[in-house]
């Protein structure tokens, strides 16, 4: 679970994240994911349903047009 804040001029729906790896590949799309105001949940998985190894991995959240990162570690991610 990953907390964030976002302005109440947007709405939940205006949210997308994406979770890159360190290279800049793409790992797992959460946009139109159901999540509360305040909170990503993020089961560590790749687009393919498949466990991301351990690792950092870095988050961009894009509402209209602002965008914020966070970098996320994974240190292990067990079935």
């Amino acid at each position: 679970t990953i907390p964030y804040s976002m302005s109440e001029q947007f709405n939940k729906s205006d949210l997308a994240i994406n979770i890159f790896d360190v290279g800049g590949g793409l790992v797992r799309v959460l946009s139109g994911s159901p999540f509360s105001r305040g909170l990503i949940k993020w089961d560590g998985k790749n687009d393919n349903n498949e466990y991301v190894a351990g690792g950092i991995y870095i988050m961009v959240m894009t509402a209209d047009k602002h965008t914020s990162k966070a970098k996320i570690a994974v240190i292990n991610n067990s079935k």
